[in-house]
């Protein structure tokens, strides 16, 4: 197992927590969460997540993270990959 360490600038305005997204192929505000896995959630305060989960192979794996209102409405930030 390998390990990828995501970071990340706050969002501005009130959000009460962040959803951490991967997948095998791209995704955008429009598909993600049909086209990506949520890996996890953390608290608003965060601007860090681990991915211990990985196994490094010569696949590309892409990440996003959304910033979750009180409303459980996510805004998803630029989508990045790791080769």
């Amino acid at each position: 197992m390998a390990k990828i360490t995501l970071t990340w600038t706050a969002a501005t305005g009130p959000v009460a927590s962040y959803n951490i997204y991967r997948s095998t192929s791209t995704f955008d505000s429009t598909d993600f969460k049909s086209n990506a896995t949520v890996l996890g959630s953390v608290e608003a305060s965060a601007t860090k997540y681990v991915d211990e989960t990985i196994t490094l192979t010569d696949e590309k794996y892409f990440y996003g993270v959304s910033a979750v209102d009180s409303n459980n409405i996510e805004v998803l930030s630029e989508v990045v990959e790791v080769a």
